[in-house]
């Protein structure tokens, strides 16, 4: 049986899923890191032409890889951001572009509330310090979630969620999007503003955008400036929505109080980072979708797209359209 699927990169699979997409072709697992190391992967493939579908969690899938795999049908993205996938260049070869959307919202979700409390209330400075061997409580009082303003930014399946979990802590919620959910506002008790509304009331605020053009450094020095000095800003969507650089100088002079994120500008982030210095921040290593549940999700949905390519059907979560 040919390796028709090519998984590029060690992403969390299912075990289940493998079992599928195994069912009716082999699959043959990579571990590129990068876009460089996957060419070279290529390369040393002897029938690349038989692969028509690459699974792709983070290492990047340009026009250059797409041309050394002549017949690819299909590339399926390990969750739901395709930044990494050169969208244009795969439409152009006729080439199906896929996600997961809405397989790991709650993951992320959950993740997005739990840095919230973490940096909040001081628990990765405090977890430190008593293992350590201090016992100093006084260095890290917090603050309470309730009736304060959380600012969410996006409500997509991720931030709706977000906006329910708030709900439950007794938060008034303000929502900014480029559409209007006039049917999830009462069910969900959030109020739509504009973004420097969004941005000036807010006590936290969280991003749910997805990498495109018009959302790069959609939180800029102007944004900064206008947030309060006593407000938390969350990122567990992607790193470039922010400009890192601003956001670094609105920390260092405390025209923010502090910050927490999943995702950065460069990954793995640098070790000179100056994020990685400051006691205000909290730092994970993309992990928001690494769930059990998640896992399974992602992977049964994209091991149920790949087969419906590899038997000649139109597959289901279509980013581009030709």
């Amino acid at each position: 049986m040919k390796n028709e699927i090519l998984i590029v990169d060690e992403c969390a699979f299912d075990k289940e899923a493998i079992a599928l997409m195994k069912s009716v072709t082999g699959v043959q697992q990579g571990n590129a890191r990068n876009e460089e190391e996957l060419v070279a992967a290529l390369q040393e493939i002897i029938d690349k032409d038989s692969i028509k579908i690459m699974i792709s969690d983070a290492v990047s899938i340009s026009a250059k890889v797409m041309d050394m795999t002549p017949n690819l049908r299909g590339i399926l993205v390990h969750g739901v951001g395709t930044n990494h996938i050169d969208v244009a260049a795969a439409t152009e070869r006729k080439i199906f572009v896929i996600n997961q959307p809405g397989a790991n919202a709650r993951s992320v979700a959950e993740l997005t509330i739990a840095l919230l409390l973490a940096v909040t209330k001081k628990i990765s400075q405090a977890d430190f310090d008593t293992r350590k061997g201090n016992w100093r409580p006084l260095n890290f009082i917090g603050l309470e979630l309730c009736e304060k303003t959380l600012g969410v930014i996006g409500l997509g399946n991720i931030g709706r969620i977000v906006a329910a979990i708030a709900k439950g802590f007794g938060m008034k919620a303000l929502y900014t999007d480029v559409v209007r959910f006039e049917n999830l506002e009462k069910e969900l008790g959030v109020q739509y503003v504009d973004k420097e509304t969004l941005l000036r009331e807010s006590d936290f605020v969280t991003l749910h955008v997805p990498l495109i053009p018009a959302t790069k450094h959609y939180i800029g020095a102007k944004e900064l400036e206008m947030m309060k000095k006593t407000a938390y800003l969350v990122n567990a969507a992607r790193g470039a929505v922010i400009d890192e650089k601003a956001l670094i100088r609105a920390l260092q002079e405390k025209r923010i109080a502090g910050y927490a994120a999943d995702v950065f500008k460069t990954e793995p982030i640098e070790s000179e980072n100056p994020l990685l210095h400051m006691e205000n921040v909290v730092v994970t290593p993309h992990i928001a979708f690494l769930t059990d549940q998640a896992i399974q999700n992602v992977s049964m949905g994209i091991a149920k797209e790949a087969v419906r390519i590899i038997q000649g059907e139109t597959p289901q979560n279509i980013v581009n359209i030709f």
